[in-house]
């Protein structure tokens, strides 16, 4: 499961696919809190697989209206509703990916993760060795 999939939608909601949770998720850090209505965050284009029409979106923190986008290859943007809801510098925000495939070949290590507990660690074999 990731956004590509969840933008399927389902019976009770036609826009999103919410009865399983994502497969694969992405933690990232607000770096940057110094324009009024985003903060930047260290995931971008190198981070993960982005496309527009299944882009990331925040699940951690939940209920929030927090919206990411693209922002370059380093960075990406965390949009808030309220301002009272502004995230502050160091916050992490967990992402669900626009695909996990190219993703996936992006890393070394897959932390693995139960009920909010590190748990195991997968190493990737043969990670960006297409030709």
């Amino acid at each position: 499961m990731d956004s590509e999939y969840c933008n399927i939608g389902s019976k009770d909601d036609p826009a999103r696919f919410f009865i399983f949770q994502p497969a694969l998720t992405l933690l990232t850090h607000v770096i940057s809190t110094n324009q009024f209505d985003y903060v930047t965050v260290d995931a971008g284009l190198k981070a993960m697989y982005f496309t527009p029409h299944a882009p990331p979106y925040v699940m951690n923190p939940s209920g929030q209206g927090w919206r990411y986008e693209w922002f370059g290859d380093e960075h990406g943007k965390i949009y808030f509703p309220h301002q009272e809801l502004k995230p502050e510098l160091g916050d992490i925000a967990e992402l669900s990916l626009s695909h996990c495939d190219p993703t996936i070949n992006l890393y070394d290590t897959i932390w693995i993760a139960c009920d909010g507990k590190i748990i195991d660690k997968w190493q990737i074999d043969l990670r960006g060795c297409s030709q």
